[in-house]
């Protein structure tokens, strides 16, 4: 019988610092091994700081075009459930934000493809809805193929479609259907990050983790930036007019952002604090979504407020293009960008002529492996060559010495038959008795 397992499954939200709980887990993944916790290699993305398994589980996000065009989904949930099973450690943890948009009609089959002897842990991390959606509008300028404003993004917002991935209790009840309350577990990020324990401490304690704090803490990452930076980084996809039915405009996207990102960076952009929560947007929201939090803080929290820190007035992200980026702003962008994309060649030159060494060898590898096994075979025919040739010698060896008996005993006419016989054989190529 298999032995009992647990495994801890992190669906996100995104926008609650998966990132950098991400980054923990790769920067402590030994460490955890060491105390009974595996992190999965089947279904990882390639990246050197972080531990994301993005291309586990698609097949269950029926209706998320975007993440099966960002994704290789051909790896199958069970291919991660095999690799498991084959291992010492008693405990897992897979992590992926992309999860929680998973549909209540897929958490059934999800669910089934789960042993029995395997007990799974949901965690998700939870945000203030204000907080969330300005987090969300940030990070899609800077990956998204199209150009919406916040006013824009944030009116998508009476879209039921997009009402259904910021319902907490909507995502929530279609897993408790599957796995029980009693498997999930509901952090929520504001308060975390509040308080004195590090989000990734948080995280592993979340995991049942002994002793959280012996983990290394890691950087943040993947943080906003301020509304200028956004608001360029708008202005030059624009410009950049990416056909946005293609899903590789995504990288191409990249090229053009990270540069105005890294350059914001230098110049001292982003230390204004983005917000743009108008009292009349944080009303539209609490209309949305305030008895859904209600519902989710009754049965997680047994209180009707979800989120203790309630929304605060703040001045609000100002931003005029023609008074806040001079012409030598565009310069500077245009000159770093060129020197990133100049950078990007350089590595790419790099990449190629390595690659093309890495052929050469192989090549060379390749045809020492064939002249290999030529003079292996020659060898081989060699000495199957000398032994066809010893086999007649003996055999005439064997002759000559009976005939040197029977001479001794007077029988030379069987002498001469034999011999003769024997020489009838070898010009047919087939063998006579000598009996």
């Amino acid at each position: 019988m298999p032995a009992q397992k647990t495994l801890y499954i992190h669906i996100g939200m995104p926008k609650t610092g998966t990132t950098t709980i991400q980054h923990g887990l790769q920067i402590n993944e030994d460490a955890l091994r060491e105390n009974g916790y595996y992190l999965p290699v089947t279904g990882r993305l390639r990246s050197p700081r972080t531990i994301v398994h993005a291309n586990v589980g698609l097949q269950y996000l029926t209706d998320n075009a975007a993440f099966h065009d960002r994704y290789d989904d051909s790896m199958p949930f069970s291919a991660l459930i095999d690799e498991i099973q084959q291992q010492d450690a008693p405990n897992s943890i897979i992590s992926h934000e992309i999860l929680f948009s998973m549909p209540p009609e897929q958490n059934t089959a999800f669910r089934a493809a789960i042993p029995a002897n395997i007990r799974p842990v949901i965690i998700i991390y939870i945000r203030r809805h204000d907080r969330y959606v300005q987090s969300a509008w940030s990070q899609h300028v800077r990956i998204s193929r199209k150009t919406w404003s916040f006013e824009e993004y944030f009116d998508r917002l009476d879209d039921p479609k997009q009402q259904r991935y910021r319902d907490y209790d909507f995502i929530l009840s279609g897993w408790e259907r599957e796995f029980g309350i009693e498997n999930i577990r509901v952090r929520r990020f504001d308060e975390v990050i509040a308080g004195e324990t590090h989000l990734f401490h948080d995280f592993l304690q979340t995991c049942d983790v002994p002793q959280p704090p012996q983990y290394a803490v890691p950087e943040q990452i993947n943080i906003s930036p301020s509304y200028k930076t956004l608001e360029v980084i708008r202005a030059v996809t624009k410009r950049a007019n990416l056909d946005t039915n293609d899903p590789d405009s995504f990288f191409d996207i990249t090229r053009f952002t990270e540069p105005v990102q890294k350059y914001a960076q230098q110049a001292g952009w982003d230390s204004e604090k983005l917000n743009l929560m108008t009292p009349e947007r944080h009303r539209r929201i609490q209309q949305l979504f305030g008895e859904s939090d209600a519902r989710v803080a009754r049965r997680y929290f047994d209180s009707d407020t979800l989120f203790p820190h309630s929304y605060k007035d703040r001045p609000v992200s100002q931003f005029d293009m023609e008074r806040d980026v001079t012409p030598d702003d565009w310069l500077s962008i245009a000159t770093f960008a060129m020197l990133e994309a100049l950078k990007r060649s350089q590595n790419a030159n790099r990449l190629l002529k390595r690659n093309e060494q890495l052929q050469r060898q192989l090549t060379q590898t390749r045809l020492q492996a064939e002249l290999d096994a030529a003079n292996k075979r020659i060898a081989d025919l060699e000495a199957e060559l000398a032994n066809r040739r010893q086999l007649p010698l003996a055999r005439a060896g064997e002759l000559i010495a009976a005939a040197q008996r029977e001479a001794r005993e007077g029988g030379m006419g069987g002498l001469f038959g034999r011999v003769w016989g024997w020489l009838q054989g070898q010009r047919s190529g087939g063998q006579h008795s000598t009996r």
